[in-house]
Order: C-alpha cells, then structure tokens, then sequence
C-alpha cells in the first residue's frame, strides 16, 4: 500500500524547528538542536544517518577595530599599518563549528538537500567589505604620502554596525525545504540520499564539505517552497512546473560540478521577523511534496547512472562557475559545460 504524502506532518516540523527550536544561526546552539531533529527523524524512518561536522570563518569582536583608529593618529605609518592588520587578522580568524546531516539507505540514485540554518534580518557583508579594504588601502598609501588621517575617521565606523547583536529569522520559509524531505523520509526509503546543509546562510563551506562524501549523482535542493507558486529550476523533467530561477544553495552546487536543480517558490526570499509557519501556503508545500514523489519514481526506474544532461540549466550564473572548475581539471565540470554548450546552441 502506497503511503500519502501528508502535509500536516510538514507543519508539525515546522512547529518544532521553529517555535520550539526557534531562529537557527549558523554555528549555533540552536541550529545544532536543529541537526539533532533532523537526525532523530530520520532514524526514526529507518535511515542510515551521519554527521559531517566542520567549520567556517565568522568575523567576531569587531569592536577591536576601532583601537585602530587612535592608533593611526598616533603611531607612524607602517606601526599604524601593522596594528590595523593585526588587530583585522584577529577579528577574521573567527572559526564556528556547524554540521551537515545525511541520510539514506544504501546507494542513491538522487540526492535531495536543503538547509538547517535560518538568515539575519540585517546583512551587513557590504560594509564590512566596504570599511576594511578602504581602511586597509588608506593605510598602505600613507606609507608613500603624508596626510593627514583625522578626516578619514569616519570610516572606522563603517564596520561598526555588524558588530551589534543581529537578528535572526525564525525561518519557516527557511526550514520549509527540510520539513518537506523530513516527511519524504517516511515514504521514501530507497534511491535517495537525504541532506540537510549546515549554516548555508553564513558560509558556502557546509555544501563545499559534502563535496567529499556525495556521490556524483544529480542534486535537487529544496529552497524556500511555502511561497506562492511552486518553481522548477532547470531542465524540463515533466514535472508541469512554473520555471524560477536557481537558489543559492543550487548554484553552489553547480560551481562545484554537481550537476544540480532548484524546487523552490515565488515571492519575496526575506529573512524576516514574521517568517511564521502560519504565513507559508499548505497548498504550495503540498505540492512540493508531491512533485518530488513524482520526480524520486521518475528516478527509481532510469539506469544506475541517470543522465546529466536533464538537470542542467543553461545561462551565464552556471557557466561561469564551470569555466572555473572546468580550469583547475574537473572532468565533471568540464562534461556539464559541454553539455550547457550545445544547450545554447539549440536556444
């Protein structure tokens, strides 16, 4: 007897992870109670479940960085440089662990990923970026000219937002990929590889980790699929699903040569402090849930090795990152860029 695909059990994952659990940040406690959900839930539906632990960069004790600014009217030039350097390596040597869960029953035929992690209400990558090469480059040019450096004070203050407490999304949009392949987990037991990403907002080091352990089968990442209208990013399957454009967990997939889709949904991505269950669509999610039922049968009856080509999806955000790898001699690479090629032509 074929068992339903039930969305209540998807919102009662949702409950859990986010009003029990709450907003996940990267690297936090949170999030790690959050991978031991994931894993609990799995075994629960049998599978063989691991945990891939690793860790990322994070900037910590920004504050810090403002000593170098007395110490930039005070010192010469190449003492000023030599402290703002040092007291910069300080605060991007910052390293947080997080963790990626897998789970299945043997060998896959596809792997199915989404996140763990839920986003910062503010993001302040800009400024950091912004205040620290024009800090840096003020510095390096005081070395061969003399200025003074009082007028320039106010940059110091360009970092200094990103070092106040920052809101995290309790992310229900967020953890709406994972609820779905939690309940997927129940019904389907063979052929698939289950995979939910650690700290995939922070840092692109969870899904560069898996690179080691996944096998090189398609991946599809489920992002974000309680919006409006269900998105299917990538080559046509028959899935009968409105075409969106890949997520970011899908295009770091790609950059890394897997061949690899996006399930996702319309409306606006926004980490905000309202991403409630209660404002996701139990229709959209539904069919989620269903589309991927069709797209694993679909799967459990090609060959061993089914073919590339069907998940690629042509234009120059996939492109480019495969000239890159296809450069440093990956043969994967280098095969889906051919196969993204003659795709252009045909368009």
């Amino acid at each position: 007897m074929e068992v339903p695909f039930e969305t209540k059990r998807v919102f009662e994952h949702l409950d859990k992870l986010v009003y029990e659990i709450g907003p996940r940040p990267g690297g936090s406690k949170a999030e790690r109670e959050a991978a031991a959900y994931a894993e609990q839930e799995f075994k629960k539906c049998g599978l063989k479940v691991r945990v891939q632990r690793f860790r990322f960069f994070r900037p910590r004790f920004l504050p810090l960085l403002l000593l170098s600014s007395p110490a930039s009217l005070l010192l010469r030039p190449a003492l000023a440089l030599a402290v703002w350097l040092a007291l910069l390596l300080l605060a991007l040597s910052g390293r947080i662990e997080s963790q990626n869960v897998l789970a299945d029953s043997g060998e896959a035929k596809l792997v199915l990923v989404a996140q763990l992690d839920s986003g910062p209400c503010r993001k302040f990558p800009p400024f950091l970026a912004l205040g620290f090469s024009s800090i840096t480059l003020l510095l390096i040019l005081r070395l061969f000219l003399e200025f003074p450096v009082w007028p320039f004070l106010p940059l110091w203050l360009l970092p200094l937002p990103a070092s106040f407490r920052t809101e995290f999304s309790p992310g229900a949009n967020d953890a709406s990929g994972l609820a779905v392949l939690l309940e997927l987990a129940r019904i389907v037991k063979k052929d698939i590889l289950f995979v939910a990403v650690g700290s995939s907002e922070l840092s692109s080091s969870g899904v560069r980790a898996l690179k080691k352990v996944l096998p090189r089968v398609p991946v599809v990442c489920v992002e974000r699929v309680g919006g409006k209208t269900l998105t299917w990013a990538g080559q046509d399957l028959g899935l009968q699903l409105k075409k969106g454009v890949p997520g970011n967990l899908c295009k770091r997939f790609l950059s890394l040569g897997f061949a690899s889709s996006s399930l996702s949904s319309e409306g606006p991505h926004l980490d905000t402090p309202d991403d409630l269950p209660e404002r996701l669509s139990a229709e959209t999610i539904e069919s989620a849930g269903l589309s991927l039922l069709e797209l694993v049968d679909k799967f459990a009856k090609l060959p061993k090795e089914p073919p590339e080509e069907i998940f690629v999806e042509a234009g120059p955000h996939i492109t480019e990152p495969l000239v890159r790898e296809a450069k440093r001699g990956s043969d994967k690479a280098e095969k889906l860029l051919k196969t993204v090629q003659i795709e252009n032509r045909r368009k």
